[in-house]
């Protein structure tokens, strides 16, 4: 297989205090292909116990925009996480309101860490020629990160 150019990064940035309504204008602003009749895994970062109004976690306000945006857009949702070492990650997603957010929605709730890990290979990998990586994300057409802008110890965003 012949490694492809990545494609050119795309980014929308909307401002004001209403995180869903950000969110879903972000969404829309972007050329996105066709969701109808995909699977689409929503990967927010959950990674911690705690409330969202701490800033650590993607807020629940912009999952559900993504959700609907998503559903909307004819795609099957599902919502997952995989957490660090001694944290459960669906006790994270009630933690953080994301768990209430996506069951309002009727979507699925995903624990990535029970789920088994396969060997995926990287394609031109010039440092790792290959991943263990969540066995389930071969059952989705896309993944989408939903991150959180933070800053992790002594960097800067």
């Amino acid at each position: 297989m012949t490694p492809q150019p990545a494609p050119e990064p795309f980014v929308a940035v909307r401002h004001g205090a209403d995180a869903y309504a950000n969110a879903r204008a972000a969404l829309e602003a972007l050329a996105l292909p066709d969701f109808h009749g995909t699977r689409v895994l929503l990967k927010p970062n959950a990674g911690r116990l705690v409330p969202p109004r701490k800033g650590i976690t993607t807020h629940p306000s912009v999952v559900a925009a993504a959700c609907d945006f998503f559903v909307k857009a004819g795609a099957d949702v599902s919502v997952g996480e995989s957490t660090i070492i001694g944290v459960k990650p669906l006790e994270c997603l009630e933690s953080t309101g994301i768990a209430a957010v996506v069951r309002e929605r009727g979507l699925p709730l995903i624990d990535l860490d029970k789920l088994p890990a396969r060997r995926t290979t990287v394609p031109g990998g010039t440092v790792l020629n290959h991943l263990m990586v969540c066995g389930a994300m071969a059952e989705f057409d896309y993944v989408v990160s939903i991150p959180v802008m933070k800053t992790h110890m002594h960097c800067v965003v």
